[in-house]
């Protein structure tokens, strides 16, 4: 028993000596660096300058302990330059529809130093705009043509910012009448009948000059060439003069009349002058003071119920003048372009007893100046139709 114990007592006081001896040596790193003075070590476990760093605070960190380029906002890391809801500054929120572009909330579709995407610059030199999100020059874009959004339809194009026919105008002749036609007066002179204005829309709505009796000059508009279309007349005004037209249940709450005119540049003592009239329903005239396009909706017995105006050009030459009405938005349009529309609720569009162009029997104001081509329709009929038949395709 005495051999096992001594070998035992030999082992223990061979490691006790290797202890204490590995306890005097000086650490790694030079003297000064003992017991109690282990700094490298406190770096590792992060306090430590160098290694603090690493964890984000050395030359590649951003604000708030965020990565560089970030700032701390709240519980995230925002880039202010392109985050939405901390645009410029934290909490600064973009609206719905915009974007945040180098810190600024801006709207895509009409910003032109940010057409589409950020940074996306429509170039003003070539004098283009940001429309819809998408770089266009309003000179000639046929989808945006003087602005955004205005499309040009039908055969239109767009020239120098404005909606233009490049082709030849055409009479209503060269097209059939459709079913939504009431009336179709292409003011071509009767030969055996200088008196009548015929209807060709196939309804037997024809008229009559003045009070139909011959010579009477007085009520009675001429008959004279019309420059604008070939071997066609037209019908001349001269101010106490119209036609009459005879008129039935035709309209049934819409409405479009159409017609080529001519007004002469002279201001007339009337404010206004009638350019198609349907008693009881509905009033077009010329506006000789504003210079303009008056549509009115007429009650049943002639005043107005709602009205609007849009300017019109007084000496311009012909032009093509429209007016619609589907029940609830009035609509003007000048040479196949719509001019202006407005929207009047709760109007009763009344049937016709007769129609009128020019002016009337009773005391409506008398136009001054040329017609031709007019048609009646009982539709509002639409942009592309009213210029298609302005500019054929």
């Amino acid at each position: 028993m005495t051999r096992p114990a001594a070998i035992v007592a030999l082992a223990l006081s061979t490691s006790c000596a290797l202890w204490n001896a590995s306890k005097d040596e000086p650490r790694e790193g030079g003297e000064g660096e003992g017991e109690g003075e282990g700094e490298p070590d406190a770096g590792d476990a992060g306090g430590g300058d160098a290694d603090a760093g690493d964890a984000g605070r050395g030359e590649d960190a951003g604000d708030g302990g965020c990565p560089r380029g970030l700032q701390a906002c709240d519980v995230i890391c925002a880039d202010l330059d392109t985050d939405p809801s901390n645009c410029g500054e934290c909490g600064r929120e973009c609206a719905k529809g915009t974007a945040c572009c180098t810190g600024t909330c801006v709207d895509l579709q009409s910003d032109s130093s940010n057409c589409g995407e950020c940074g996306s610059i429509c170039s003003a030199d070539q004098e283009r705009v940001c429309c819809a999100g998408e770089c266009a020059r309003l000179a000639d874009d046929e989808l945006n043509c003087g602005g955004c959004g205005n499309v040009c339809p039908g055969a239109l194009e767009c020239e120098s910012s404005r909606c233009e026919c490049l082709s030849d105008p055409r009479p209503f002749s060269d097209d059939p009448p459709d079913l939504d036609t009431v009336g179709l007066w292409h003011l071509d002179r009767v030969l055996d009948s200088r008196q009548t204005v015929r209807d060709s829309s196939g309804n037997g709505l024809h008229g009559v000059l003045g009070a139909d009796v011959v010579g009477d000059d007085d009520d009675d508009p001429e008959w004279i060439e019309n420059d604008a279309f070939d071997d066609v007349t037209a019908l001349s005004f001269d101010g106490g003069d119209y036609v009459r037209i005879y008129a039935g249940d035709q309209l049934d709450g819409a409405f479009s009349v159409e017609m080529w005119l001519d007004s002469k540049g002279e201001v007339q003592e009337a404010e206004f002058g009638t350019l198609f009239e349907a008693k009881g329903s509905f009033s077009l005239a010329f506006d000789w003071d504003g210079g303009a396009a008056a549509l009115s909706i007429l009650d049943t017995g002639g005043k107005p119920q709602a009205s609007f105006e849009t300017p019109l050009s007084v000496g311009a030459g012909w032009q093509y003048l429209a007016a619609t009405f589907d029940g609830t938005t009035m609509s003007i349009y000048l040479n196949g372009v719509l001019a202006s529309s407005t929207v009047h609720a709760d109007i009763v569009l009344g049937n016709a007893t007769e129609y009128f162009m020019g002016g009337d029997d009773a005391d409506a104001p008398f136009y001054v100046g040329r017609i031709d081509e007019v048609r009646l329709s009982s539709v509002a009929r639409t942009d592309v139709e009213i210029a298609s038949y302005f500019c054929p395709p």
